[in-house]
């Protein structure tokens, strides 16, 4: 993959945060929206089928849709103002959350299985 020079003549912030902001200016809040739950559909499709895809499709799939769903909310977050620092204590907040759970549920042990 990668950018062609067609496109870099065109479009010069070529960083991730460029791109979520032209394509989010682009269609707008509202339609990405309704495009993040096209997307959220697709990836709860490839979730709810793992178990019939090979190892290798399983992966594929999970990446493609998942990378469309993270690329989706990045966009939404940008367009609600949140701060990608937010985003990230919220990521650390929730799993800290969760591993103070798992530790409690184990008599102050942390298991992990793989």
């Amino acid at each position: 993959m990668g950018i062609d020079d067609g496109f870099v003549k065109i479009y010069k912030d070529a960083t991730l945060t460029g791109k979520h902001l032209a394509v989010l200016g682009h269609y707008g809040g509202d339609k990405q929206v309704r495009k993040s739950k096209e997307e959220l559909k697709e990836l709860l499709e490839v979730l709810e089928f793992k178990n019939d895809f090979n190892k290798a499709d399983y992966r594929a799939f999970l990446l493609e849709e998942g990378g469309d769903v993270l690329n989706m909310l990045c966009q939404l977050f940008i367009d609600a103002c949140i701060d990608w620092d937010a985003v990230v204590a919220m990521m650390h907040e929730k799993m800290d959350r969760t591993l103070k759970r798992i530790v409690d549920d184990n008599g102050g042990i942390l298991e992990t299985k793989i």
